[in-house]
């Protein structure tokens, strides 16, 4: 038994979310999200579309995109600037939903610090998400990674349901 790989996509070096939905490959960048597929059988990507080519924040820390893709839309956000900040008037910490050709954006639900992933409960409407949490909060009282005696310097990744027009409190 062997497995034969092949790359499906290539030039995109900041990929990071992935979903399958209907025969396409859907994947987010920093600043997009795009979708391939394979229409000849072998193996590789024919067909690369830019769903959202432009538009969206993108770079600095917690530049992860996620997404989630469904019948008729896809969801995607992108995480704090920093360790923990106010996201001010930017779009950061939040995350929208699209019509699947990219136009319709609306916010879904803000104050969600770093959603890695995104997925919708099977048979619900549900969306869920891995958000993580903020790191070094004990530093300035002498912790380190050897020395945690009264915080964690990486706390645990929190698993939340992000519900249409809730606004998410950050848990620092």
């Amino acid at each position: 038994f062997y497995e034969t790989q092949e790359t499906f996509v290539a030039g995109k070096p900041t990929v990071h979310g992935l979903a399958w939905d209907d025969g396409w490959l859907w994947y987010t960048l920093s600043g997009a999200v795009w979708k391939a597929r394979d229409t000849n059988g072998d193996g590789k990507a024919d067909e690369d579309v830019a769903v959202i080519a432009s538009g969206l924040p993108s770079g600095g820390g917690h530049w992860w995109r996620p997404i989630a893709v469904t019948a008729d839309a896809l969801y995607t956000g992108i995480g704090d600037a920093s360790n923990f900040s106010d996201p001010g008037d930017t779009e950061r910490q939040q995350i929208f939903r699209f019509n699947k050709d990219g136009s319709g954006k609306t916010l879904w639900s803000g104050g969600v610090r770093n959603a890695e992933k995104l997925r919708v409960r099977p048979g619900t409407d549900e969306l869920w998400g891995v958000d993580h949490g903020s790191d070094d909060f004990g530093r300035e009282l002498g912790e380190s990674k050897a020395r945690q005696p009264v915080s964690d310097t990486n706390p645990p990744d929190e698993f939340n349901r992000y519900e249409r027009g809730k606004f998410y409190g950050h848990p620092w």
